[in-house]
């Protein structure tokens, strides 16, 4: 998943920002940026004037700024990398803010406290690459009304502290990037924050942002060696998406409590993202179920999965919903072999 810093909408005329975000911990100055951008683009036009395609990358070795053109603004995102998901939700938000705020575009003495109010739209817009659907939503105290929006609510009516916003989706049944992009609202608006809950039973691989942090000569490998030492960088290379964080622990002989201030760190930074196994049991008829274990409670147990297993379900749902603990049904699960698949989504 990209991490976005902030955001700016341009206005083409004046060089100055129209409306300015920041998501992350950048403190720039929304006037410098925004002139430095206008500068730069002047400067191509200057530079080869019959060219038609204006510049819409800067690349630095630790970030990313990715540009796109409206008619009267042009968006510029500042992210780790470029990201094409990202690029195509900057177009669209700016073809909502010149649909919107058309008739103030031309004035040159508009107030741009008018485009505040936008911020809402960017915020769900891009809530699909800000908010992590592992994280843990939790309700916050407000003397604020929420928005009237039936959708919302329902959310809202789910959120108890003990479901993810992936499972929050499945009660739902609807996308996790719908999901994400209202709780990215509800927590900019401040009625829920965000939490994160790691378990032993918890399956993680690197993201593409982690290859440059197997290279030596990298800013990220190097910052890992300095904070976590050799340890750091063996805990990325066991994370293969297949054993959970229990193994992994084990494999290297490591504290959990080690363990936890490294995966929280490479999850803050990005370079590893939770696996979520999905088993799938094939339709096997009840009274071959039967010959699989002798034992009442595994028949039981064993029926209700087959139900419930047909790949819509994650093992992290199927633990809240059974009330059972993910490392014991998959243990149950694994040993009826070729009866029982497994498919990993990187979330």
């Amino acid at each position: 998943m990209v991490k976005l810093h902030e955001i700016y909408i341009i206005l083409k005329k004046r060089g100055l920002p129209a409306f300015h975000a920041k998501f992350g911990r950048a403190e720039l100055h929304p006037d410098l940026v925004s002139g430095l951008l206008t500068a730069i683009s002047h400067f191509a036009k200057e530079l080869r004037p019959n060219e038609q395609k204006d510049i819409n990358t800067i690349k630095r070795e630790d970030f990313t700024i990715m540009i796109e053109d409206g008619n009267k603004t042009f968006g510029a995102i500042i992210a780790d990398f470029d990201n094409k998901d990202a690029r195509l939700i900057l177009k669209r938000v700016i073809d909502k803010f010149e649909e919107r705020y058309d008739k103030n575009l031309d004035d040159f003495g508009v107030n741009t406290l008018i485009f505040d109010k936008f911020k809402d739209v960017v915020v769900k817009e891009f809530g699909e690459l800000l908010i992590n659907p592992f994280y843990f939503p939790m309700l916050l105290e407000s003397d604020k009304e929420l928005p009237e929006d039936p959708f919302i609510k329902k959310i809202v009516n789910l959120i108890d502290g003990n479901k993810n916003i992936s499972e929050i989706a499945n009660s739902l049944e609807v996308s996790i990037e719908e999901i994400c992009q209202n709780i990215a609202l509800l927590e900019s608006q401040k009625f829920i924050e965000l939490k994160i809950k790691i378990e032993e039973s918890d399956i993680f691989s690197p993201t593409e942002k982690a290859i440059e942090a197997f290279s030596r000569e990298t800013k990220s490998h190097q910052k890992i060696i300095e904070l976590f030492g050799d340890t750091g960088i063996d805990m990325l290379y066991a994370l293969d998406g297949k054993r959970d964080l229990k193994d992994i622990t084990k494999e290297l002989q490591i504290s959990y409590t080690d363990v936890l201030k490294i995966i929280k760190y490479l999850l803050r930074e990005e370079l590893i993202g939770w696996v979520e196994l999905f088993p799938v049991m094939r339709p096997v008829p009840f009274e071959k179920l039967m010959e699989l274990t002798a034992n009442k409670e595994e028949q039981a147990l064993l029926f209700t999965l087959r139900n419930l297993c047909d790949g819509s379900y994650a093992l992290s749902t199927l633990s809240r919903k059974l009330n059972l603990p993910k490392e014991g049904i998959k243990k149950f699960l694994e040993q009826f072999g070729i009866n029982v698949r497994w498919i990993e989504k990187k979330i």
